[in-house]
């Protein structure tokens, strides 16, 4: 996330600008030279790396051509691991040819050409691909802010957040659902089918009610996940059987 890096930006930029301003007042030795090398190569080898496989390898992953919307999804990814490879290739030829300055301006307009093809490429088709979204959606539609909501395999904090913060309890086992089922005020249950299924075999039906249910890809854990929405204790709802 980048509250986690964006207090490091300031003092990196400071001890970047001061190696390269030493550079062009030739204050540098030859070891430090051989380090800016070093750097140089270590980053062809990532950016390369990287835009390589934004190209090629979601066109190979069910998760990125299952439909038309993941096959742009996958187009999405091709076009932005191409900037990063252009942008890598530039820096490289103005790094290498000593124009520093020059290295800095073609890594910042790759990176805002980055981001805006994310912006306006990638995160609407990534946006279907969203679970929680449609599943918080289900949630306040049927109930009020005051239903408590717990979770069972499905610990994700965008559930949190299409909840409009909303305090989940996460439930860590099939005791603790079994449990929380059988509570007598109302509540809201978010759990896998597969989770359920496993409880409900091992100690029949719970008997919570159906508020909606979403499937996708949750890449944050690479898998694809089906999810309910299960409530407990609100009138006009048929219990699952």
């Amino acid at each position: 996330l980048p509250l986690y890096i964006l207090p490091l930006c300031p003092a990196l930029a400071l001890m970047v600008a001061g190696v390269l301003e030493a550079a062009e007042s030739g204050r540098l030795t030859r070891k430090d030279f051989a380090w800016l090398k070093r750097g140089r190569w270590t980053f062809s080898t990532v950016g390369s790396s990287v835009g390589a496989t934004l190209v090629i390898v979601p066109w190979f992953l069910p998760a990125a051509t299952r439909s038309p919307i993941n096959f742009g999804l996958a187009g999405a990814c091709a076009a932005c691991g191409c900037v990063v490879l252009l942008m890598t290739l530039l820096a490289l030829i103005e790094h290498r040819a000593r124009r520093y300055r020059s290295t800095i301006a073609t890594l910042a307009g790759g990176v805002l050409a980055l981001q805006l093809t994310l912006m306006f490429a990638g995160l609407p088709i990534a946006e279907r691909f969203k679970i929680s979204k449609p599943l918080a959606e289900a949630i306040r539609a049927r109930t009020d802010e005051s239903v408590p909501v717990a979770e069972h395999d499905y610990g994700e904090p965008s559930l949190v957040f299409y909840l409009r913060g909303r305090v989940i309890e996460s439930l860590e086992d099939n005791c603790a659902v079994r449990r929380w089922a059988h509570k007598p005020y109302p509540g809201v249950l978010v759990i896998s089918r597969q989770a359920l299924a496993r409880i409900e075999k091992e100690s029949g039906p719970l008997g919570l009610e159906p508020l909606g249910n979403a499937s996708g890809f949750n890449y944050s854990k690479g898998r694809w996940i089906d999810l309910l929405a299960l409530a407990r204790g609100l009138p006009g709802v048929t219990p699952l059987r």
